[in-house]
């Protein structure tokens, strides 16, 4: 492997290659696009596989995450070998910067597993691009520009042409101008005065409409003039070198305080007169206040869409599921025997085997989705939706969703998600098809019921997840008639595994195992399990109830609330870095979160920080204890030797606790801190 760091080009982008002889192409790019390297990383073709003698390419995303030199990472891929490893680093790390992938293969004989590398990337928060050029776009964009609200672009113009290569360019990535000016370019005749040409641009940037602002400029024919003494007076066909530099100066001076993302296309004339500023002078001139510009209208738009797909996946990376209170009913002792006993009739391991109707209709049964094969025969459906899950031997189970029953080999109208799935992510899949464009109603179709489908997606995600020997299970059809879903098909293959779930998953899955009932040292009832990103509202009201003391003993600094980017990492877990167990206790009619407890896995997986908070009224009473126990238990699994945190010395109640647990204790010379351990080899 090979590095350049940022001793040697002091910029804050990292570059990743898998392949050497692209280094050369990208350097070459880089150079002329003046984008300078913090970190320049050649791997060779397999220095992503799990040898020793080679770095792995997520500890390397890993430790750049960690680098405030490093503000983006740009990575050129073609395989990625250990894709769980790969998806745990990426989801960390996209969080706090931005990773960009190309990723070549959409074609040919790797493209059947395209969608798939579409779906992981979405799912990290990675924006994939298809070129380098579009990649560096990506990059300077991102890292100086506002994340868009909406995806409403507003754009100013004085040519009409040039404004419609822009509508044009965003007609291909289905999209429209936003609805200012009616929907159509906003276009300043080329005579109008350098004052209102800044008050057209006023008018874009404070319009709710506006999301974010294309700027398209066209120099004009040149006549010299002469002496400016009243700017706002000078007509833009007679710009000369020093009129078109004022007017750059003026915008950007203005457009770097815009309340949106804001980027220009500025079109260099053919005839390189001398009245004409040329464009790369006006780059400088707009990059001086943080406005990156583009040669060519079609390159702003690309740049703009990829900002808004990498603003969506972000998004969802971080949004918090709607907490449901309902435990999802299955029956997984019956799941279970039906997958054995067809596994009892495989003559050899590398087979698979089909199951008759009865057996698939009885396994999808013990996760709550009933098969009705009548409703088909009886009614006439609006339409019929289908859900498709295969085990893919890179990425796992795969869940592909979209328009069902005959359609479905005719019309290729589907999208694929990979497990595990929650409310967010099951309605983000079902958004994707489109065949989701009736699902508002259309015409005398009603609307589905969504949440149907949202469940059964999620349930079905959940089998597999706990049985990775459903090598093939298809729901189809789904008659959907009046809004209403009846599963009218299903059919599926199992094969035998050697893999324990959920290891054959790329993505880390709640890990059910560690649900369990305890109670206190007054006999009242708890609940032990792994937190979820829908606690978040029990996270929120068990903050509230601390003392200040409390908070001060867990956070180390006096925080009167949690943030939302605290609240999305202390609820949305990565169960291969961390673990985190919350308590909770009936009271009325709901439950409250009485305490939580987790251990952060460090780099190498081999020691653990941990940390406790539990409510004041709640001390003493053997909660503290019954979490930390299951959570030293968990990392021990994990592989993870040593756990280790730092204490307070007047924290006598967690250093009491500490101390049960069988932790040694080392008082910090100088420091009201205390570091206590403990050697998990040791415990048993």
């Amino acid at each position: 492997m090979d590095t350049i760091n940022s001793n040697k080009l002091p910029g804050k982008i990292a570059f990743i290659c898998q392949r050497a002889n692209m280094s050369s192409c990208v350097l070459e790019l880089s150079v002329r696009e003046n984008i300078a390297f913090s970190h320049f990383i050649n791997l060779d073709s397999d220095a992503s596989s799990d040898s020793a003698e080679h770095l792995d390419l997520a500890d390397i995303i890993d430790r750049l995450g960690s680098m405030h030199t490093v503000e983006s990472i740009l990575i050129y891929l073609e395989s990625i070998p250990n894709i769980r490893k790969f998806m745990s680093a990426a989801r960390s790390v996209s969080r706090v910067k931005p990773i960009i992938v190309l990723k070549s293969g959409r074609t040919g004989n790797l493209s059947e597993s395209d969608s798939l590398y579409d779906a992981a990337f979405k799912r990290a928060g990675i924006l994939r691009v298809n070129d380098l050029e579009e990649m560096f776009d990506c990059a300077k964009f991102i890292a100086i520009q506002k994340r868009p609200k909406a995806p409403k672009l507003t754009i100013v113009t004085n040519s009409e042409s040039a404004g419609l290569m822009a509508v044009d360019a965003l007609g291909l990535y289905g999209m429209n101008p936003s609805p200012f000016n009616g929907g159509i370019p906003v276009n300043i005749p080329v005579d109008a005065g350098l004052e209102n040409y800044l008050d057209t641009v006023k008018k874009c940037v404070e319009s709710p409409e506006t999301d974010a602002l294309l700027l398209i400029y066209t120099p004009p024919g040149s006549v010299v003039s002469s002496t400016i003494d009243h700017p706002s007076n000078i007509s833009l066909s007679n710009f000369n070198a020093v009129d078109t530099k004022l007017l750059s100066q003026s915008l950007g001076g203005y457009l770097k305080t815009a309340r949106c993302p804001v980027f220009t296309t500025w079109l260099e004339r053919d005839d390189k007169d001398v009245s004409s500023l040329p464009a790369e002078r006006i780059k400088d001139e707009f990059n001086k206040s943080g406005i990156i510009t583009y040669d060519s209208p079609e390159r702003g738009v690309r740049a703009f869409v990829n900002l808004c797909t990498y603003a969506k996946n972000i998004e969802m990376l971080q949004q918090i599921p709607v907490r449901k209170d309902s435990r999802l009913q299955i029956d997984k002792n019956r799941a279970k025997a039906v997958v054995e006993s067809v596994l009892q009739r495989i003559d050899s391991a590398k087979d698979k085997i089909l199951m008759t109707e009865s057996e698939a209709v009885s396994l999808v049964g013990s996760y709550g989705i009933l098969v009705d094969k009548t409703d088909a025969a009886e009614s006439k459906s609006d339409y019929e939706l289908m859900i498709d899950i295969k085990l893919d031997s890179a990425f796992g189970p795969v869940i592909c969703f979209g328009i069902g029953g005959v359609m479905t080999d005719i019309v290729e109208d589907k999208a694929a998600a990979l497990p595990p799935l929650d409310n967010v992510l099951a309605s983000q899949l079902m958004q994707e098809p489109r065949i989701s464009r009736v699902f508002k109603g259309y015409g005398s179709i009603k609307p589905l019921n969504s949440e149907l489908i949202e469940d059964m997606l999620i349930r079905l995600s959940r089998l597999v997840t706990d049985f990775p020997q459903i090598e093939r299970l298809k729901i189809n059809p789904i008659v959907v008639k009046n809004g209403e879903v009846t599963v009218t098909g299903v059919e599926g293959f199992v094969q035998k595994s050697d893999i324990s779930p959920p290891m054959h998953l790329v993505i880390s899955s709640y890990p059910f195992e560690y649900e369990s009932e305890d109670e206190t040292i007054e006999h009242q009832k708890i609940f032990i399990r792994p937190i979820k990103p829908s606690d978040a509202p029990l996270m929120i009201e068990h903050f509230l109830t601390l003392s200040s003391k409390s908070v001060y003993y867990r956070f180390f600094t006096p925080l009167k609330q949690l943030s939302q980017n605290m609240l999305i990492r202390l609820t949305q877990i990565d169960y291969d870095r961390e673990i985190a167990l919350i308590a909770l206790i009936e009271e009325g009619e709901n439950q409250i979160m009485v305490g939580v407890a987790r251990i952060i896995f460090e780099h190498g997986g081999k020691k653990g920080e941990f940390s406790v908070l539990l409510g004041d009224k709640w001390h003493g009473k053997g909660i503290g204890a019954a979490l930390l126990k299951r959570c030293l238990k968990f990392a021990a699994e994990k592989g993870v030797e040593t756990v280790w945190g730092i204490v307070l010395s007047e924290n006598r109640q967690m250093l009491k606790l500490a101390k049960k647990l069988g932790f040694n204790a080392k008082y910090i010379s100088g420091s009201s801190e205390c570091e206590i351990e403990i050697d998990l080899k040791k415990v048993t």
